[in-house]
């Protein structure tokens, strides 16, 4: 959460899940995100990045592990 925020970037996101770790990436529409900060094995704070209005997928990796696409998506808006 949240869902939504500008395309401007600079929106923190709380993705929850599993087995996050030290090294774990997140990319929001193809584009890294600014911050990646892990809260705790469980919750990612990221940051997102200036981009392209619309809908787009967020990408979790972490080390060792294939990137997994988040079942939620984020909308940039202009």
């Amino acid at each position: 959460s949240p869902r939504v925020g500008p395309a401007a970037g600079g929106t923190t996101l709380q993705i929850t899940g599993a087995g996050f770790t030290a090294g774990t990436t997140v990319t929001i529409g193809g584009v890294p995100a600014s911050a990646v900060v892990v809260v705790d094995g469980t919750r990612l704070d990221v940051v997102t990045p200036p981009l392209a209005a619309g809908l787009v997928d967020i990408l979790v990796a972490v080390p060792g592990f294939d990137p997994e696409r988040l079942a939620y998506a984020f909308t940039a808006q202009p």
